[in-house]
């Protein structure tokens, strides 16, 4: 078919394939997510080691759901044993293994769903082995903690906030879930933006792509080509005409963007007896609006060269020779993403653009001049990656590192994806756990103005935390039939809090009520700290998902405190 020939459809043709190119075993297995974040992702989930800690209804749904896409290893770490009410809502555990270890039950169901992944257990209390081995838990790609005590999840995640490893943070109360991702630094290669704008140098045309276009006469061309003639082609052909009656300029505004619109409309033939309408002409006219922006550097790689300049500057002063020895030594070596965003910024500053990524939009083409295009692209992309090649490796030798210090494909994959590259950062557990006086106030204002909102379920969440460090409960786990008692005691510790975060504030008369509505403080002693497994199912698709993001280096994750509420079917951020 002619009307949409592009890269995909000519490279995955299966006409002609040899025996050697036929999909692996492991390649039909795993073929509709290969297709999401290609072998490099797959390579990077089948290498990484998560660590599951608390083997409920939630953590299992999440483990679950990495298992199946092939996480290398996994390790599951619960005290506990199985119970009757782990029956009803975790499908990872069986009534005739109630006693049982939790995790030991969970991690050999678990490992059924997939015969490529590793899974172990621990049978450790976390308080125990945070003090008897520290060391044990910086071994993992990705900590999950689910149900985990407030006091423990502040050490586990001061210890894994200093060495790097991302932890994933939830706590369910019955129709109620809430997340929170917990990293230091996390770099993305790979954004997937939604529509991403396309790379084609228009304003700074290639040469060769120039004198391809000039080569196409579309005077003379029969209908048949006409109509078939690559959009590109024919946006830059209108745009060397609007250019050359202004001067040379490059549209700048709405208004020069439709002048060009309405010379490319001048150009169509429209319908032709043998071949129809020309849709290409009308992609051409659509292109404007996005092809014909001015070029500029993206903030988020702007952000990321003042990092890598902050971080050089930094590196310099402690190699100087009057710093203190101690200090020289902490001039650590950068990760990789350091070395290619501190290059990126030289290639930026000498050329006065990114590397070009090398791919072309979809269009209404005849095959011929749509590889020839497409070719000409990957070609200047080839240069540019040859020239950001070099400048690494001048990079690299200046600060005594191997010319070779990161590999060719992370390089590849770098310079093709540079306009959407971003450095993910959050705070510390403790610091989201404790959230800024301002803010408090700001939702407790909000709330007084329009009703409960996450927040307050957020806040009792936490009032929980406090209610369980007293009780050695949570509220409403009770067998007693008046449980809703409870109410009063969660109210109390709900106050307290709220006045512990607000503290700072010179005053806080303005900052709204600070007890919980009645009807929440009911509805969160009725639940008892009970797991619903649609909730837990629900928040397990969620969870893996960021984790998967976090292993892949794909897709940027949520850095907010979300709240799952499935009472209303809502999913929104705390602040």
């Amino acid at each position: 078919n002619n009307n949409n020939n592009n890269k995909s459809n000519i490279n995955s043709h299966p006409v002609g394939r040899s025996r050697s190119q036929l999909p692996t075993p492991k390649a039909k297995k795993y073929d509709r997510q290969l297709r999401l974040w290609g072998d490099h992702g797959q390579q990077a989930i089948e290498q990484a080691r998560v660590l599951l800690i608390g083997a409920n209804a939630v953590g299992t749904e999440t483990l679950k759901n990495m298992v199946l896409p092939g996480v290398g290893s996994f390790t599951i770490m619960d005290h506990r044993r199985v119970t009757e009410e782990d029956c009803g809502s975790n499908f990872f555990v069986e009534l005739a293994r109630i006693g049982e270890p939790r995790a030991k039950v969970c991690a050999e169901l678990l490992r059924e769903l997939n015969e490529d992944v590793i899974g172990d257990f621990l049978e450790d209390r976390l308080d125990v082995l945070l003090q008897r081995d520290p060391g044990f838990f910086t071994g993992f790609s990705l900590v999950i903690a689910s149900g985990v005590r407030h006091s423990d999840l502040l050490v586990l995640s001061d210890l894994l906030y200093d060495r790097d490893v991302p932890l994933i943070v939830c706590q369910q109360h019955g129709m109620l879930a809430t997340c929170q991702l917990v990293a230091r630094e996390h770099f993305v290669w790979e954004a997937h933006p939604d529509n991403p704008l396309p790379d084609l140098r228009l304003e700074n045309p290639l040469p060769e792509f120039v004198a391809f276009c000039d080569a196409q006469d579309l005077s003379a061309m029969d209908s048949q080509r006409h109509s078939h003639t690559p959009w590109l082609v024919i946006l830059y052909k209108f745009l060397s005409k609007w250019r050359q009656a202004n001067a040379g300029k490059f549209p700048s505004n709405y208004a020069e963007r439709q002048a060009v619109r309405q010379l490319i409309r001048s150009g169509e033939r429209g319908e032709s007896d043998l071949h129809g309408d020309e849709e290409n002409w009308r992609q051409a006219q659509s292109a404007v609006t996005t092809a014909l922006l001015p070029s500029k550097l993206p903030s988020n790689v702007n952000e990321l060269f003042k990092l890598a300049d902050q971080f050089w500057l930094r590196r310099q002063q402690l190699s100087d020779s009057s710093a203190p020895s101690e200090d020289r030594q902490a001039a650590v070596p950068p990760s990789n993403w350091l070395l290619l965003c501190r290059t990126l910024a030289e290639f930026y500053r000498q050329r006065g653009c990114l590397p070009l990524c090398g791919t072309l939009p979809d269009m209404v083409s005849d095959s011929d001049r749509y590889v020839a295009l497409l070719n000409i692209y990957r070609r200047a992309a080839d240069a540019d990656l040859v020239e950001f090649s070099r400048l690494l490796r001048v990079v690299c030798l200046d600060i005594g590192l191997s010319a070779d210090s990161v590999p060719a494909s992370q390089i590849a994959l770098f310079c093709k994806n540079a306009r959407h590259l971003r450095l993910v950062k959050t705070a510390s557990y403790r610091e989201l756990s404790r959230p800024l006086p301002q803010t408090v106030a700001r939702c407790l204002e909000e709330t007084a103005e329009a009703g409960p909102s996450p927040f307050w379920w957020y806040l009792l969440f936490h009032a929980c935390d406090r209610f369980h460090t007293e009780f050695g409960r949570f509220p409403g786990d009770t067998d007693d039939v008046n449980f809703l008692a409870d109410a009063g005691q969660l109210k109390l510790k709900c106050q307290q809090l709220a006045q512990d975060w607000l503290a700072s504030l010179a005053t806080t008369s303005a900052a709204g009520p600070t007890s919980a509505p009645e009807d929440l403080l009911h509805e969160l002693c009725r639940f008892g700290r009970a797991e619903v497994h649609s909730v837990a199912a629900w928040m397990g698709g969620v969870l893996s998902q960021e984790g998967i993001k976090l292993i892949t280096g794909q897709f940027v994750p949520e850095t907010r405190t979300m709240l799952y509420d499935a009472v209303s079917q809502t999913f929104l951020p705390v602040f």
